[in-house]
């Protein structure tokens, strides 16, 4: 990573963590959405938007996650031309897959988001708990009936995310990430990428966790 500290999103960015539990454990996942507006989203536009995006997670991915996993709601970071903001918005939900025994909380779905730009190097992924042991074909694989519906899932998230009616003075509403490097330098400002579509891995992937402190026999 370039040296210094990583330069703000753009304005009219708001990165918003998705949160559960997948008891005992904790989980997040982060994405970012671009606001288009003339001037900054008012409080009330945002509320509104992190609403929608918990019904969008509830329709989605719980639909597919374990019935063990619990949707909390999310957490926000607006940046706009006045500065940073943050904002929270509760979410009740959860899984509704309980066929098989639910996989470990550092087992992951791995959802490859499709950019328009390319380039060598990693590429937004998300990294979803809440796998269940009816969804594989052996110890390393997705069966296609599983990737087929976190697919849909995946597919019907970004879809619920910029189809949403935009609040108030919102023109726009999109989902993507934001790039903050190239050739090695922090970018001068970084520059919103949208998603415009999905993979799903065909393997078992991880989230690089622990679980929690060892306990010595």
């Amino acid at each position: 990573m370039p040296t210094g500290p990583r330069p703000a999103p753009p304005d009219g960015v708001l990165r918003v963590a998705a949160l559960g539990l997948y008891p005992p454990a904790r989980w997040a996942n982060v994405f970012h959405l671009l606001i288009d507006r003339v001037g900054d989203a008012t409080p009330a536009e945002v509320d509104e938007i992190l609403d929608n995006f918990n019904t969008a997670w509830e329709n989605s991915f719980l639909l597919v996650q374990s019935s063990n996993v619990q949707y909390l709601g999310c957490e926000a970071v607006y940046y706009g031309a006045a500065g940073p903001s943050r904002f929270q918005a509760d979410g009740v939900g959860t899984g509704v897959t309980d066929t098989g025994v639910a996989l470990p909380a550092q087992v992951a779905v791995g959802i490859s988001w499709r950019i328009i730009n390319s380039y060598r190097g990693g590429h937004p992924r998300s990294y979803i708990c809440g796998a269940q042991s009816s969804m594989l074909d052996d110890v390393t694989r997705l069966n296609e009936t599983a990737q087929e519906a976190w697919l849909l899932a995946a597919s019907t998230f970004r879809g619920d995310i910029n189809g949403m009616t935009p609040p108030g003075d919102v023109i726009d509403i999109t989902l993507g990430t934001v790039s903050y490097v190239v050739d090695g330098e922090w970018r001068t400002p970084p520059v919103f990428r949208p998603y415009i579509g999905e993979s799903v891995d065909h393997r078992v992937d991880t989230q690089r966790r622990r679980l929690g402190p060892d306990v010595a026999l």
